[in-house]
């Protein structure tokens, strides 16, 4: 008897030793979540404080960035006096988060944050083609989701780790409660597959083999997101460097642009020595989330366009327009060089610099012209003007009944 009784208790103390932590919530029973709790919290990735969970609770930015980092198997070492620094620390050191991009730890986090976390967690690529369209057109408030986190919502609904509400709508600034971070966190888990005994970012294609752009940089730099250079020209010169020295990586090279205005002079020169191979391509694209425009523009500032003097107004044909004509010194913002106004068509040009153009909010404007609209007739052909470059630059002659033309000027270069 003294035999079975001892093996029964055996028994039961190893039951009792394999019971897990989250048997002790006083207040998840029920939950819809329970499932996830448990089985993060037997991961020891959550906990709860005085036998609580909190489920319902909003999770605060320090509280999820420690359960990406635990969920990743990454090392850290605690800090007593000070929790969470070392998990912060750990997350800027593998580039989860960036300087700067949380006015503060202690706050709730909101769902465009803990998307963009999971993303760079996963490795995740960005959403182009059919499926990116097709996920734009299913988030009812996508244009409500600010410019730096647009890319890493959709690789968040793309992989799975986010969905939308019953509206379809994301809600990019709604807080996430400690049961649903659990969710999230346990679907990160299954699509990150961290098997990294170093507890590194596996394979990231956002973070990988990166060359960072940004016009608060310097090409003195390094080319480090933390250390960026500042043109298009040095980052292409250090890819070139890169390749001379025969250490091209696996996966390629991305040069990647912080959001911004990057103003060309002259022209940036690429050739297909400049390319990477075909499976491993040397790429350039915007940051993530951010818009980074490529031009040769000069932007125009608005309050520096002023009425038409009377001077010029008295060269104009309708003096009744000259209240609605407005003129700017390019010459005093050191713009010289107008290009030329030369005849083209049909594919054809002058081999001439062309004229410059000016664009507002996206839109090309439109040269002085007459008719503004619809069409005026001609009374005879003189010269037709043929498809051919001789042709287009020859240009067509016609014969009209109208004087208006007659008053232009005949030279673009006696406009003055």
């Amino acid at each position: 008897m003294k035999k079975i009784a001892i093996m029964l208790a055996t028994i039961i103390f190893i039951q009792l030793g394999a019971t897990s932590v989250f048997a002790d919530y006083t207040d998840v029973s029920g939950h819809w979540a329970l499932r996830f709790i448990n089985e993060l919290t037997d991961e020891k990735i959550v906990e709860g404080d005085n036998l609580a969970f909190r489920p319902d609770s909003n999770v605060n930015v320090d509280e999820f960035i420690k359960m990406v980092i635990v969920a990743m198997d990454i090392e850290v070492t605690p800090q007593p006096q000070n929790w969470s620094a070392p998990y912060i620390e750990k997350a800027l050191q593998k580039q989860l988060i960036y300087k700067d991009e949380f006015d503060k730890y202690n706050r709730p986090i909101k769902r465009g944050e803990i998307a963009k976390i999971c993303v760079r967690a996963i490795g995740a690529d960005e959403v182009s083609g059919n499926e990116r369209n097709e996920l734009i057109s299913r988030i009812s408030d996508y244009y409500d989701i600010y410019n730096k986190d647009k890319e890493y919502v959709l690789a968040a609904y793309s992989k799975h780790l986010l969905y939308g509400y019953e509206d379809n709508s994301f809600r990019s600034e709604r807080y996430t409660t400690r049961a649903e971070a659990c969710v999230i966190i346990s679907r990160m888990i299954k699509i990150g597959n961290f098997n990294d005994n170093n507890g590194g970012i596996i394979d990231n294609p956002i973070l990988k083999n990166i060359i960072y752009v940004a016009n608060t940089g310097n090409d003195e730099n390094d080319g480090t997101i933390d250390s960026p250079l500042k043109t298009l020209e040095k980052a292409r010169d250090k890819v070139r460097e890169i390749i001379s020295s025969g250490n091209y990586p696996d996966g390629g090279i991305t040069v990647c642009l912080r959001g911004g205005d990057y103003v060309l002079d002259k022209s940036l020169e690429l050739g297909s020595n400049d390319s990477g191979t075909e499976n491993n391509p040397v790429t350039y694209s915007s940051y993530p989330g951010e818009v980074a425009r490529i031009t040769g523009g000069t932007k125009l500032p608005y309050n520096e366009f002023k009425k038409i003097s009377s001077d010029m107004a008295s060269k104009l044909l309708d003096k009744t327009v000259s209240d609605k004509v407005l003129e700017l010194d390019l010459g005093k913002m050191g713009i010289e060089d107008l290009g030329q106004l030369s005849r083209r068509g049909y594919g054809i040009s002058a081999d001439v610099i062309p004229q410059a153009e000016l664009y507002i909010d996206s839109d090309r404007m439109q040269l002085a012209r007459w008719p503004n609209s619809d069409w005026v007739g001609t009374t005879d052909i003189v010269r037709s003007g043929a498809r051919s470059k001789k042709g287009v630059l020859e240009g067509a002659v016609y014969k009209i009944d109208y004087d208006r033309p007659t008053k232009w000027k005949t030279n673009i270069n006696e406009i003055k």
